[in-house]
C-alpha cells in the first residue's frame, strides 16, 4: 500500500491500476500451479506475496479514483460510504468463494470417485497395501482393511478439496486479466467509445 502511494503521481492512476491487477492475478495464477496437498511452505512463500503485493497496490489508486470528484466538504462521507462498499464487495466475494469451493468440491468428489470402484487395479493395490501397512501395526485383518478404505476416502476428500481451491485461484486469476483489459480499454472520460472502438478495430 505505501509503495503504491508512494508511485501514484509519477506512473498515473491507469498504470498503478495495471501493475496491481497483473501482480494479483500471477499470484493467483501461482497458487493454481503449486497447490497440492504436500505443498512445502517455501513454495506458498512466492504466492502470497505477489497476491498480497497486487492487492495492497491496487487500494490508492482505486480510492483515489473514486473520489478524485468529490468536493472537500463531502470527501469525509465519500470515504465512508468508498469503505462501506468496499467491506460489502469483500463479504460478496468471500461468499461467492465459499460457494464456489463447496460446489466443486462435490465436483471433484464425483469426478475423483469414479475411478475408485471393484474394477479399478489401483484401488485394489491401494487398498490392499494400506491394510497390509496398518496389520503391520497390530490391528486385526477386518479392521486394517475398514481403516485403509477410510484413509482411501479421506486421501479421496483432500484432493477434492484442493482441486476445488484450484479452480477458483483460477477464476481469480481470470478475473485479474478481465480487470487489467478494463483498465487499458477505459479511458477517462471515454469508457463506452473506446471500448466501442477497440471492439471494432478486432472485428476488423
Amino acid at each position: 500500500m505505501l509503495i503504491g502511494a508512494l508511485t501514484l503521481k509519477q506512473i498515473g492512476i491507469r498504470a498503478s491500476l495495471a501493475i496491481g491487477t497483473v501482480t494479483f492475478a500471477a499470484g493467483m495464477w501461482c497458487w493454481a500451479t503449486r497447490l497440492t496437498p504436500d505443498i512445502s511452505d517455501d513454495a506458498m512463500l512466492l504466492p502470497l506475496i505477489l497476491t498480497g503485493f497486487g492487492a495492497g497496490w491496487q487500494i490508492g489508486p482505486v480510492s483515489t479514483l473514486i473520489n478524485s470528484q468529490t468536493p472537500n466538504v463531502l470527501i469525509g462521507d465519500g470515504m465512508e460510504l468508498y469503505l462501506v462498499q468496499r467491506q460489502l464487495g469483500g463479504s460478496w466475494g468471500i461468499a461467492i468463494l465459499t460457494i464456489l469451493v463447496d460446489r466443486q468440491r462435490s465436483f471433484w468428489s464425483n469426478r475423483l470417485g469414479e475411478s475408485l470402484n471393484d474394477f479399478s487395479l489401483g484401488t485394489h493395490d491401494a487398498l490392499r497395501d494400506g491394510s497390509a501397512a496398518l496389520a503391520s501395526t497390530g490391528l486385526p485383518h477386518s479392521q486394517a482393511e475398514a481403516a485403509a478404505m477410510g484413509l482411501l476416502h479421506a486421501r479421496l476428500l483432500v484432493q477434492s478439496i484442493v482441486n476445488a481451491f484450484v479452480d477458483t485461484y483460477r477464476y481469480q486469476a481470470a478475473l485479474g486479466v478481465a480487470a487489467l483489459l478494463l483498465v487499458l480499454l477505459f479511458h477517462r472520460g471515454r469508457p463506452l467509445a473506446s471500448l466501442r472502438h477497440w471492439i471494432v478495430q478486432i472485428v476488423r
